[in-house]
């Protein structure tokens, strides 16, 4: 076998595909290595936060736009037995579904190259940054985190999918199933073990073409909780469909907020509401600088402002397409 290299072949398929993904997003915001994505369902209709158990099916859905889960097998490298995974849930499955999002698309490639392991391929494009208290993102040694990351990471990987996007004209369903359709697993001595190539699904592909939602890599590191990155993403999305449709407030009750963000908190309303207000608060002072978002007698409410990916990291900066937003 040849040495394993990150510089992913151009699989999407033909020029018109590459030539579209370029026209939605710009050269510019591909290449750059401090954005990643979310899809646009996945903006909307989040992972789970704490660990479902053994729930037959994880479901949310935000209007229009559903999202179905379930869980899915995996072998274990080390002893060849297949085992049914658990749900992905918390912070790192989020975070991992954004960098291979912008993997794909910033390579027009459908193959991701890992060569170097876990900690190689997830610390470089974290870059070494520090969550909560200052401590490193990704740590090892019996206190780290390391393990329970690589858990969380096959979980995710092993998930089954359904969206669906629906709207007054029409209902997309699109089944993706896993993300990543195939893996190529190479044993690196006698405990590190990681895909040196993974291929996402085409359909997969396709849809995350015309449903990407950039953020900033670089911000969403300082975020310190689950529900913090849902809020993020959320309302990065928001402010993206607010300029393009020219909205300047959009005012969201606390009841569609609950049922948006707080169906784990079952009926402690109060509870949620105050780590809400902190999350909030969190993200404004250290994650998206720019949010307009403030607290009504009723619920809150959201200004039109700057684009959670700033011009200023990309130099001409994301201009909002309509195109981009069929949803």
């Amino acid at each position: 076998m040849g040495a394993i290299t990150e510089q992913a072949p151009k699989v999407f398929g033909t020029q018109e595909e590459l030539d579209r993904v370029e026209q939605l997003w710009g050269r510019e915001v591909l290449d750059d290595p401090r954005i990643g994505y979310n899809h646009l369902v996945t903006t909307s209709c989040f992972l789970p936060r704490t660990d479902p158990g053994d729930k037959g099916m994880w479901e949310r859905r935000d209007g229009g736009l559903v999202m179905t889960m379930t869980r899915g097998p995996a072998m274990n490298p080390r002893t060849g037995e297949v085992v049914l995974m658990g749900y992905p849930f918390g912070i790192w499955p989020r975070r991992f579904h954004s960098i291979l999002n912008a993997e794909i698309l910033r390579n027009r490639s459908r193959e991701i190259y890992c060569p170097n392991g876990f900690c190689d391929f997830f610390g470089r494009r974290l870059n070494g940054k520090q969550g909560k208290h200052g401590k490193a993102l990704l740590s090892g040694g019996r206190t780290g985190n390391i393990t329970q990351m690589k858990t969380q990471f096959a979980s995710l990987v092993a998930a089954n999918f359904v969206f669906f996007i629906r709207n007054e004209l029409k209902m997309t369903m699109v089944y993706p199933g896993r993300l990543i359709e195939t893996m190529e697993l190479w044993f690196q001595g006698e405990e590190e073990f990681f895909p040196g190539v993974f291929r996402a699904s085409q359909v997969y592909v396709e849809s995350l073409v015309e449903h990407a939602v950039p953020i900033d890599l670089n911000a969403s590191a300082c975020i310190r909780s689950s529900l913090e990155y849902d809020i993020y993403t959320w309302v990065a999305r928001r402010v993206y469909s607010m300029v393009v449709l020219n909205q300047k407030i959009v005012r969201i009750p606390w009841d569609a907020l609950l049922f948006q963000f707080g169906k784990s908190y079952g009926s402690n309303q109060r509870v949620f509401k105050q780590e809400f207000r902190n999350a909030v608060a969190h993200l404004r002072s250290h994650v998206y600088l720019d949010l307009n978002f403030r607290e009504t007698l009723t619920g809150w409410e959201l200004r039109v402002g700057p684009l959670a990916v700033e011009k200023k990291l990309f130099g001409g900066g994301v201009e909002p397409r309509q195109q981009s937003l069929k949803f």
